[in-house]
């Protein structure tokens, strides 16, 4: 008798080919599209922090892009286009 699927949550922004990589390992993803900039707002916000944690255990090159990864796509919800004006003015580190 097959052995029936395991339920897992995870409400969590995944890239696209995630649930393409889950279906290869014969689990079944369960996914959506946000719909409104607010949602998705909250779950980049989310992401995020994800990735600044995940940075911060292991900081490497590709930690480091998925943060800036998460950046961009808040930038262009957020259309904050003069936020690198803005961090030139406020350097000191």
């Amino acid at each position: 008798m097959p052995e029936k699927p395991t339920f897992i949550p995870y409400d969590k922004l995944v890239r696209d080919k995630i649930p393409e990589i889950m279906k290869t390992s014969n689990r079944i993803p369960e996914c959506r599209t946000l719909d409104e900039d607010r949602e998705y707002l909250r779950y980049l916000i989310k992401k995020l922090q994800e990735e600044a944690l995940e940075f911060t255990e292991d900081p490497c090159v590709e930690e480091l892009a998925d943060v800036m990864e998460v950046i961009d796509a808040l930038l262009g919800i957020l259309g904050f286009e003069d936020v690198l004006r803005v961090r030139l003015e406020h350097k000191s580190i």
